[in-house]
């Protein structure tokens, strides 16, 4: 089914993403460009899906025709290309992509001139124009140009200098060995070359781009063998990407303590380690994060004397709060990957070099960095709930909710809601805008049986709430 929202456009590339569609979105995007430059110039990147190559060449020819000069970068790590759109100073950007979805989906994105993601209100007219069948203009037509390897390099270089000098030296001689695994996807672009000149010794597996040996989106389950490689090859971590390299789940090596706490390190404990280390240096700064993050990230913020700011889930929710309050880092604790300005986007790369700048400076294995942080069980839970029903489910939820818990909310009637209990344990729910006909739950207490007793309060609630808006049809 077609999802179009702020996040993207999304769906069954065989299906859903027809050539009407794909005309339509790239006739909006041209005239949202228009105005956004008097000569405009566009970046348009892909991952590995096979569908990517029509998909790109359609949206090249009909966004030429309307003017517009295109770079086309090719395949690369959406971090890459949204970095690539500040360093052409190109009016916007497109990547054709469907992140953590397999491989039989595709989709796109549109980025602004600062390389993020369009804001939500220029996405909602980008979909409107592109709903109203818009025609194309007659205008002369643009340049091309093909460059895919100069914003790899441009990528690198701002990475390093984000890192500087010492801290480059400092990861060089702790001689660190790492796995990765792309899986195929746009990682396996760039993610050896990095590491490698970071002086890591780099461990490879499913490198060939376009081939998808496990399932695309990094969990549990899909990178279960890695646990196996690492007590084999005695690495330091593992790390698996999804297909355009926003997002990254670490393994870390087997041991009495990952059989309890998981082979996975979670999102959550993920962005608090790399809270702990850029609140290190930016004592007072807020950190922010979305409203579904656990509060151990809050522990942190706190510790250093800085506020964990919540705002609706989405990334370009996130990156807007960031620039208002001028936050050093920023991130989504249920998608694991930390945003650091002046990027606008999770990045997978960075995310694990920083984990290995945080080792290198403490000398500590991730396992015994872990340890240190406040301990809090994350539970999360997908149900099923009709697109017509969702705003009457989520106020009576509101409703039932407001008895026991302090309510927060985000994003409005169809934004995340929050119920707070006294101790700090939470039960959150939010409407997915990638799925449709789905409603997220997730609980977060430092309590693991009142965690999972929140989650199983929660679906019963929203189940017995759904039955009788049915009822009353």
């Amino acid at each position: 089914m077609l999802v179009e929202s702020f996040s993207g456009i999304r769906g069954l590339a065989e299906e859903d993403l027809t050539e009407e569609l794909i005309k339509n979105y790239s006739l909006a995007f041209a005239e949202y460009i228009k105005k956004q430059s008097i000569h405009p110039k566009i970046i348009i990147g892909m991952d590995t899906r096979p569908s990517g190559s029509r998909i790109k060449k359609q949206m090249i020819d009909m966004i030429l025709s309307q003017g517009i000069d295109v770079i086309d970068v090719g395949v690369n790590a959406t971090p890459t290309i949204e970095h690539g759109v500040r360093i052409y100073n190109a009016a916007g950007g497109i990547i054709i992509t469907a992140s953590h979805n397999e491989p039989e989906y595709n989709g796109f994105k549109f980025l602004s001139k600062t390389g993020g993601v369009v804001s939500s209100e220029d996405a909602n007219t980008i979909i409107e124009t592109a709903q109203s069948n818009p025609q194309p203009k007659v205008s002369e037509k643009g340049t091309l140009t093909v460059n895919e390897e100069f914003i790899r390099k441009a990528y690198f270089e701002f990475v390093f200098d984000l890192l500087g000098p010492d801290t480059i030296k400092n990861i060089k001689k702790h001689n660190l060995k790492v796995i990765v695994d792309p899986n195929g996807g746009a990682a396996a672009t760039h993610i050896e070359d990095i590491l490698k000149k970071l002086g890591v010794t780099v461990i490879t597996a499913n490198m060939e781009l376009g081939v998808f040996n496990r399932k695309v989106e990094p969990n549990a389950e899909s990178l279960q063998y890695l646990s196996g490689m690492l007590g084999e090859e005695f690495a330091d971590l593992a790390a698996g990407f999804d297909c355009d390299a926003d997002r990254v789940e670490i393994v870390i090596p087997p041991s009495n303590f990952a059989n309890e706490f998981g082979i996975v390190v979670s999102g959550q404990y993920l962005l608090a380690l790399l809270a702990d280390t850029t609140l290190n240096k930016h004592k007072g700064k807020p950190i922010v994060v979305n409203d579904a993050t656990s509060y151990v990230v809050k522990d942190v913020a706190t510790k250093h004397g800085s506020d964990m700011v919540e705002v609706e889930v989405g990334e370009t929710n996130v990156v807007r709060e960031m620039k208002k309050l001028n936050a050093p880092i920023g991130g989504e604790g249920s998608s694991s990957g930390g945003i650091f300005p002046p990027a606008e986007c999770r990045d997978g790369t960075l995310t694990l070099i920083m984990l290995l700048k945080l080792i290198a400076e403490t000398g500590n294995t991730l396992e015994d960095l872990l340890k240190t942080l406040p301990r809090y069980h994350d539970f999360r839970t997908k149900v099923k709930c009709e697109a017509r029903h969702q705003t009457a489910v989520r106020t009576k939820m509101k409703q039932a909710l407001a008895e026991e818990f302090t309510i927060k909310e985000t994003g409005g009637s169809d934004g995340g809601l929050k119920a707070i209990a006294d101790d700090g344990s939470w039960l959150w729910m939010r409407a997915s805008k990638t799925e449709p006909g789905i409603f997220r739950i997730h609980s977060d207490s430092k309590d693991r049986e009142k965690g999972k007793a929140l989650l199983e309060t929660g679906v019963k609630l929203f189940q017995k709430i759904v039955g009788e808006i049915k009822e009353e049809e």
